[in-house]
Protein backbone atom coordinates (compact mmCIF):
# COMPACT_ATOMS: atom_id res chain seq x y z
CA UNK A 1 0.00 0.00 0.00
CA UNK A 2 3.02 2.77 0.87
CA UNK A 3 4.57 1.58 -2.55
CA UNK A 4 1.16 2.20 -4.34
CA UNK A 5 0.79 5.56 -2.74
CA UNK A 6 4.69 6.34 -3.38
CA UNK A 7 4.19 5.51 -6.91
CA UNK A 8 0.67 7.95 -6.87
CA UNK A 9 2.99 10.92 -5.67
CA UNK A 10 5.33 10.57 -7.68
CA UNK A 11 3.28 11.09 -11.20
CA UNK A 12 1.26 14.14 -9.47
CA UNK A 13 4.36 15.41 -9.32
CA UNK A 14 5.86 14.72 -12.32
CA UNK A 15 2.48 16.38 -13.50
CA UNK A 16 3.56 19.17 -11.47
CA UNK A 17 7.03 19.81 -12.84
CA UNK A 18 5.95 20.12 -15.92
CA UNK A 19 2.81 22.97 -15.38
CA UNK A 20 6.14 24.67 -13.03
CA UNK A 21 8.30 24.23 -16.16
CA UNK A 22 5.83 26.13 -18.20
CA UNK A 23 4.63 28.55 -15.58
CA UNK A 24 8.50 29.41 -14.99
CA UNK A 25 9.26 29.76 -18.60
CA UNK A 26 6.19 32.42 -19.18
CA UNK A 27 7.15 34.67 -16.36
CA UNK A 28 10.58 34.63 -17.41
CA UNK A 29 9.23 36.03 -20.99
CA UNK A 30 6.91 38.30 -19.45
CA UNK A 31 9.30 39.86 -16.46
CA UNK A 32 10.81 43.04 -17.13
CA UNK A 33 12.10 43.98 -14.31
CA UNK A 34 15.26 41.76 -14.18
CA UNK A 35 18.64 42.92 -16.37
CA UNK A 36 19.50 40.55 -18.99
CA UNK A 37 22.59 39.41 -17.38
CA UNK A 38 20.03 38.46 -14.32
CA UNK A 39 17.34 36.50 -16.63
CA UNK A 40 17.87 33.16 -16.94
CA UNK A 41 16.98 32.02 -20.98
CA UNK A 42 13.60 31.60 -22.13
CA UNK A 43 13.37 27.69 -23.16
CA UNK A 44 10.72 28.99 -25.80
CA UNK A 45 11.01 30.87 -28.97
CA UNK A 46 9.31 33.90 -29.65
CA UNK A 47 7.19 32.65 -32.72
CA UNK A 48 3.83 31.16 -33.07
CA UNK A 49 5.11 27.30 -33.48
CA UNK A 50 6.75 27.62 -29.90
CA UNK A 51 4.34 29.10 -28.73
CA UNK A 52 1.60 26.86 -29.68
CA UNK A 53 3.96 23.88 -27.99
CA UNK A 54 3.96 25.68 -25.11
CA UNK A 55 0.56 26.03 -24.68
CA UNK A 56 -0.05 22.14 -26.21
CA UNK A 57 2.03 21.05 -22.48
CA UNK A 58 0.48 23.32 -20.99
CA UNK A 59 -3.20 21.42 -20.91
CA UNK A 60 -1.76 18.13 -21.64
CA UNK A 61 -2.66 17.10 -17.85
CA UNK A 62 -5.68 19.32 -17.39
CA UNK A 63 -8.37 18.16 -15.76
CA UNK A 64 -12.51 19.81 -15.91
CA UNK A 65 -15.21 20.13 -17.83
CA UNK A 66 -13.72 21.65 -20.78
CA UNK A 67 -10.14 19.62 -20.58
CA UNK A 68 -11.06 17.91 -23.64
CA UNK A 69 -12.46 20.24 -25.87
CA UNK A 70 -8.99 22.37 -24.84
CA UNK A 71 -6.51 19.41 -25.71
CA UNK A 72 -8.16 18.97 -29.22
CA UNK A 73 -7.73 22.26 -30.09
CA UNK A 74 -4.12 22.57 -28.63
CA UNK A 75 -3.37 19.54 -30.54
CA UNK A 76 -4.85 20.40 -33.75
CA UNK A 77 -2.83 24.01 -33.89
CA UNK A 78 0.34 22.25 -32.57
CA UNK A 79 -0.94 19.52 -35.69
CA UNK A 80 -1.49 22.57 -38.62
CA UNK A 81 2.70 23.66 -38.00
CA UNK A 82 4.04 20.05 -37.02
CA UNK A 83 7.54 20.64 -39.17
CA UNK A 84 8.01 24.15 -37.35
CA UNK A 85 6.96 22.07 -33.94
CA UNK A 86 9.60 19.25 -34.73
CA UNK A 87 12.26 22.32 -34.94
CA UNK A 88 11.12 23.23 -31.03
CA UNK A 89 10.92 19.94 -29.35
CA UNK A 90 14.71 18.99 -28.89
CA UNK A 91 15.67 22.71 -29.26
CA UNK A 92 13.32 22.64 -25.84
CA UNK A 93 14.66 19.61 -24.66
CA UNK A 94 18.65 19.93 -25.06
CA UNK A 95 17.43 23.01 -22.03
CA UNK A 96 16.80 20.40 -19.46
CA UNK A 97 18.26 17.99 -17.57
CA UNK A 98 18.74 14.38 -17.90
CA UNK A 99 17.04 13.76 -14.71
CA UNK A 100 13.98 16.17 -15.64
CA UNK A 101 12.07 12.94 -16.93
CA UNK A 102 8.30 14.06 -16.54
CA UNK A 103 8.82 17.32 -18.74
CA UNK A 104 11.01 14.70 -21.30
CA UNK A 105 8.49 12.53 -21.56
CA UNK A 106 6.06 15.74 -22.26
CA UNK A 107 8.32 16.43 -25.88
CA UNK A 108 8.52 12.98 -26.50
CA UNK A 109 4.74 11.98 -26.32
CA UNK A 110 4.02 15.41 -27.92
CA UNK A 111 6.33 14.49 -30.46
CA UNK A 112 3.98 11.21 -31.00
CA UNK A 113 0.93 13.25 -30.73
CA UNK A 114 2.16 15.20 -34.29
CA UNK A 115 1.84 11.82 -36.28
CA UNK A 116 3.87 13.42 -38.86
CA UNK A 117 6.73 12.04 -40.51
CA UNK A 118 9.02 14.98 -39.53
CA UNK A 119 9.29 14.00 -35.84
CA UNK A 120 10.39 10.80 -36.96
CA UNK A 121 14.12 11.42 -37.67
CA UNK A 122 13.83 12.92 -33.77
CA UNK A 123 11.83 10.03 -32.52
CA UNK A 124 14.16 7.51 -34.04
CA UNK A 125 17.15 9.41 -32.49
CA UNK A 126 15.61 9.00 -29.15
CA UNK A 127 14.50 5.41 -29.28
CA UNK A 128 17.87 4.26 -30.89
CA UNK A 129 19.98 6.25 -27.66
CA UNK A 130 22.01 4.14 -25.68
CA UNK A 131 20.44 4.15 -21.96
CA UNK A 132 22.97 5.81 -19.19
CA UNK A 133 23.94 3.17 -16.72
CA UNK A 134 22.01 3.31 -13.64
CA UNK A 135 22.24 6.15 -11.53
CA UNK A 136 20.16 5.39 -8.48
CA UNK A 137 21.40 4.01 -5.02
CA UNK A 138 18.26 2.14 -4.65
CA UNK A 139 16.86 1.11 -7.96
CA UNK A 140 14.28 -1.34 -6.06
CA UNK A 141 12.08 2.27 -5.69
CA UNK A 142 13.29 4.56 -8.19
CA UNK A 143 15.83 3.53 -10.69
CA UNK A 144 16.58 5.94 -13.26
CA UNK A 145 16.86 2.94 -16.06
CA UNK A 146 13.55 2.39 -15.61
CA UNK A 147 13.20 6.11 -16.86
CA UNK A 148 14.90 6.27 -19.38
CA UNK A 149 13.45 3.22 -20.73
CA UNK A 150 10.42 4.59 -20.56
CA UNK A 151 11.28 7.75 -22.97
CA UNK A 152 12.40 5.35 -25.41
CA UNK A 153 9.55 2.88 -25.50
CA UNK A 154 7.44 6.17 -25.98
CA UNK A 155 9.33 7.08 -29.06
CA UNK A 156 8.93 3.96 -30.36
CA UNK A 157 4.91 3.42 -29.72
CA UNK A 158 5.03 7.30 -31.80
CA UNK A 159 7.21 5.67 -34.58
CA UNK A 160 4.67 2.73 -34.49
CA UNK A 161 1.97 5.17 -35.45
CA UNK A 162 3.55 6.62 -38.28
CA UNK A 163 4.45 2.88 -39.14
CA UNK A 164 1.04 1.93 -39.13
CA UNK A 165 -0.09 4.90 -42.08
CA UNK A 166 2.34 2.69 -44.31
CA UNK A 167 5.85 5.05 -43.37
CA UNK A 168 8.30 2.74 -44.92
CA UNK A 169 11.24 4.41 -43.11
CA UNK A 170 9.07 4.36 -39.76
CA UNK A 171 9.52 0.71 -40.13
CA UNK A 172 12.94 0.41 -40.63
CA UNK A 173 13.38 2.83 -37.62
CA UNK A 174 11.16 -0.33 -35.33
CA UNK A 175 13.33 -2.71 -37.26
CA UNK A 176 16.40 -0.69 -35.98
CA UNK A 177 14.88 -1.37 -32.36
CA UNK A 178 15.33 -4.41 -31.95
CA UNK A 179 18.93 -4.24 -32.50
CA UNK A 180 19.43 -2.68 -28.91
CA UNK A 181 20.13 -3.76 -25.77
CA UNK A 182 16.57 -3.86 -23.88
CA UNK A 183 13.93 -6.18 -24.05
CA UNK A 184 11.67 -3.47 -23.34
CA UNK A 185 12.38 -1.61 -26.30
CA UNK A 186 12.31 -5.07 -28.58
CA UNK A 187 8.48 -5.46 -26.83
CA UNK A 188 7.65 -2.51 -27.78
CA UNK A 189 8.68 -2.55 -31.01
CA UNK A 190 7.32 -6.10 -31.98
CA UNK A 191 3.81 -4.94 -30.80
CA UNK A 192 4.04 -1.98 -33.60
CA UNK A 193 5.51 -3.87 -36.07
CA UNK A 194 2.84 -6.59 -35.60
CA UNK A 195 0.26 -3.48 -36.16
CA UNK A 196 1.89 -2.15 -39.61
CA UNK A 197 1.04 -3.38 -43.02
CA UNK A 198 3.38 -5.44 -45.13
CA UNK A 199 5.50 -6.72 -41.74
CA UNK A 200 7.63 -9.92 -42.44
CA UNK A 201 7.11 -12.05 -39.02
CA UNK A 202 10.08 -13.99 -40.60
CA UNK A 203 12.21 -10.53 -40.46
CA UNK A 204 11.27 -9.53 -36.96
CA UNK A 205 12.19 -13.64 -35.58
CA UNK A 206 15.49 -12.48 -37.26
CA UNK A 207 16.14 -9.75 -35.83
CA UNK A 208 15.62 -11.09 -32.18
CA UNK A 209 17.41 -13.51 -30.20
CA UNK A 210 15.58 -17.02 -29.74
CA UNK A 211 15.07 -16.57 -26.19
CA UNK A 212 12.78 -13.60 -27.08
CA UNK A 213 10.70 -15.05 -29.80
CA UNK A 214 7.89 -15.28 -27.59
CA UNK A 215 7.16 -11.58 -28.01
CA UNK A 216 5.36 -11.76 -31.13
CA UNK A 217 2.54 -14.15 -28.89
CA UNK A 218 2.20 -11.53 -26.75
CA UNK A 219 -1.61 -9.50 -27.21
CA UNK A 220 -1.94 -5.96 -25.70
CA UNK A 221 -5.64 -5.85 -24.64
CA UNK A 222 -7.30 -2.90 -23.30
CA UNK A 223 -7.62 -2.19 -19.49
CA UNK A 224 -11.17 -2.88 -19.79
CA UNK A 225 -11.02 -6.46 -21.38
CA UNK A 226 -8.59 -7.63 -18.54
CA UNK A 227 -10.19 -9.50 -16.05
CA UNK A 228 -11.17 -7.91 -12.74
CA UNK A 229 -11.44 -9.00 -8.88
CA UNK A 230 -15.03 -7.27 -7.72
CA UNK A 231 -14.12 -7.37 -4.35
CA UNK A 232 -10.34 -8.29 -3.29
CA UNK A 233 -11.49 -8.76 -0.06
CA UNK A 234 -13.46 -11.25 -0.27
CA UNK A 235 -10.96 -13.16 -2.52
CA UNK A 236 -7.85 -12.26 -0.63
CA UNK A 237 -7.21 -14.26 2.40
CA UNK A 238 -4.07 -13.87 4.29
CA UNK A 239 -2.76 -16.97 5.78
CA UNK A 240 0.13 -17.87 7.21
CA UNK A 241 2.85 -16.17 4.97
CA UNK A 242 1.18 -16.78 1.57
CA UNK A 243 -2.38 -16.07 0.08
CA UNK A 244 -5.06 -18.23 -0.44
CA UNK A 245 -7.31 -17.21 -3.33
CA UNK A 246 -10.12 -19.29 -3.46
CA UNK A 247 -8.59 -22.70 -3.19
CA UNK A 248 -4.99 -22.14 -5.08
CA UNK A 249 -2.49 -21.36 -2.57
CA UNK A 250 0.59 -19.06 -3.50
CA UNK A 251 3.17 -19.76 -0.14
CA UNK A 252 3.84 -16.05 -0.41
CA UNK A 253 5.33 -15.76 -3.61
CA UNK A 254 4.63 -15.27 -6.57
CA UNK A 255 4.99 -17.52 -9.62
CA UNK A 256 8.43 -17.52 -11.26
CA UNK A 257 8.66 -16.11 -14.42
CA UNK A 258 9.41 -18.27 -17.95
CA UNK A 259 13.06 -19.40 -18.36
CA UNK A 260 13.48 -17.04 -21.12
CA UNK A 261 12.79 -13.71 -18.95
CA UNK A 262 14.89 -15.58 -15.96
CA UNK A 263 18.38 -13.85 -16.99
CA UNK A 264 17.16 -10.84 -17.96
CA UNK A 265 19.70 -7.61 -17.54
CA UNK A 266 18.36 -5.05 -15.06
CA UNK A 267 18.76 -2.22 -18.16
CA UNK A 268 16.27 -4.39 -19.99
CA UNK A 269 13.60 -4.11 -17.02
CA UNK A 270 10.66 -1.91 -17.14
CA UNK A 271 9.58 -0.39 -13.51
CA UNK A 272 5.91 -0.86 -13.15
CA UNK A 273 6.67 1.77 -10.92
CA UNK A 274 5.76 4.18 -14.36
CA UNK A 275 6.04 8.17 -13.57
CA UNK A 276 5.33 9.02 -16.97
CA UNK A 277 1.59 7.87 -17.55
CA UNK A 278 -0.01 9.44 -20.86
CA UNK A 279 -1.92 12.48 -20.02
CA UNK A 280 -5.66 11.55 -18.88
CA UNK A 281 -7.10 13.45 -21.84
CA UNK A 282 -5.18 11.07 -24.10
CA UNK A 283 -8.27 8.94 -23.81
CA UNK A 284 -10.78 11.22 -24.56
CA UNK A 285 -9.26 12.01 -28.35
Amino acid sequence: MANRWVRVSIFAMGAIAVGVYIAVSQSQRRSDTVGPAQSPRNPFNDNDAARALHDFLAVMYSQGDNAQQDYARALERLRSQAEAVVAEIPRIEATLRETDYPTRFALIFTASELRHPAALPWLRTVALSRIPAERSSDPHSFSTVAEETILRTTAVDGIGRLAQENNNEATEALYQSLGTPSLSIHRAAVQQLLQSPNVSRERILSALPEDQHFLLDLRRIDVREAPQIRNPQQTLAAEGHGLQTRGVETHGFTSPPPSHTAAEEPSQRVSSRSTHNPPPTLNRR
